[in-house]
């Protein structure tokens, strides 16, 4: 598989009339579409998040992969303030996840990211996206006992995108407009109050990267 080199998608992106670099400015989003931290495209990845540090913007990334602290370490130096790098450590359920999310590191393993990103004290996310009816719901004790287990900043309980047929209908925030949410269902209510009354719940990662850059 071909990867573009980071210094390709810097220009691309600095280029774009809609960039604006700084706190204030675009935030960064990585692994929207694909794993970005897989082998082969997590150096590119290192790249593309410590220049948009460098350049004060906010940056996010989403991942089914084990971080590791080692590679977090060559991009903590970077960081200008607490919150200006969230992770979303991402699943959709824990029980069939063989079945769900081919590809994917068990979810045991990716959790244990969590204890790498303790070490710098970045905020990270448990990100459950998308939520799969009667299936990430079954698992609801199994993520609270993730919680317990690890220091987790908060819960992310997404929904699900499709392709859009209506103009500016419930738009995803990516996609240029070719995405919508899917109908909320009762189980991201349920999970979204179950959430909520343990620790810190969003139903969108931009809302947790906007609390922190507004809190700084």
């Amino acid at each position: 598989m071909d990867v573009v080199n980071s210094q390709t998608l810097i220009e691309l992106v600095e280029s774009h009339p809609e960039f604006t670099p700084g706190k204030n400015g675009t935030i960064i989003s990585l692994g929207c579409y694909s794993e970005c931290w897989d082998d082969f495209v997590r150096q590119s990845t290192l790249e593309l998040i410590e220049y948009f540090l460098i350049r004060k913007n906010s940056v996010q990334f989403a991942t089914k992969r084990y971080i590791s602290h080692t590679h977090l370490g060559k991009i903590v130096p970077h960081i200008s303030w607490k919150g200006q790098l969230c992770i979303f450590i991402s699943s959709s359920t824990i029980s069939k996840w063989k079945n769900i999310e081919h590809g994917t590191e068990s979810p045991e393993k990716r959790f244990e990211g969590f204890k790498s990103t303790e070490i710098y004290n970045i905020p990270t996310y448990l990100y459950l996206k998308p939520i799969l009816n009667n299936l990430t719901l079954s698992d609801l004790e199994k993520y609270l006992d993730v919680l317990n287990k690890y220091k987790v900043t908060g819960v992310i309980v997404g929904s699900r995108f499709t392709k859009s047929r209506i103009i500016n209908k419930n738009l995803a925030p990516i996609g240029e407009g070719k995405l919508k949410y899917c109908n909320i269902s009762n189980d991201v209510d349920i999970l979204l109050l179950a959430f909520s009354d343990q620790i810190d719940t969003y139903e969108k990662s931009i809302e947790a990267v906007k609390h922190w850059r507004k809190n700084d």
